[in-house]
């Protein structure tokens, strides 16, 4: 029996997730149109919705992270892009598919991770996947 390893990874975001958020942003910015309301409503709708979608998919792109690293004590780091080093407790995980999705806190922040398969090597998942699983 081999001893169980920590992990470490980046905290990249998910082209796949990016994708289909830009796709659901478009479909709000389009939802006023076929509706009866004047078309300076609709237009502000629409710009509103564009501009706010497009905010969050770019926040969304610039992680509040750099890496994660979980040890195999169960103690977790995150480092954030300036190199510091925070311990941070995972307070919900979900494992949805090959999917997994990790919301961790440390002392003055906090990060919401969705990693999936475009996003982490396949070996790294699978462990994370049966670490924080049902």
């Amino acid at each position: 029996m081999t001893s169980v390893q920590g992990i470490t990874f980046e905290a990249r975001p998910s082209a796949a997730l990016t994708q289909l958020l830009c796709l659901v942003v478009l479909a709000g910015a389009l939802a006023p149109w076929p509706t009866s309301l004047p078309l300076a409503a609709r237009a502000c709708l629409s710009a509103g919705a564009l501009a706010v979608g497009l905010w969050r998919v770019r926040r969304y792109r610039q992680p509040a992270l750099a890496a994660v690293q979980w040890h195999p004590e169960g103690a977790w780091v995150a480092i954030d892009p300036h190199g510091a080093i925070h311990a941070a407790e995972p307070r919900d995980a979900r494992v949805v598919g090959e999917w997994v999705f990790l919301r961790l806190f440390w002392h003055k922040g906090r990060a919401t991770l969705v990693l999936g398969p475009d996003n982490m090597d396949a070996d790294t998942l699978r462990i994370l996947r049966i670490r924080l699983g049902p």
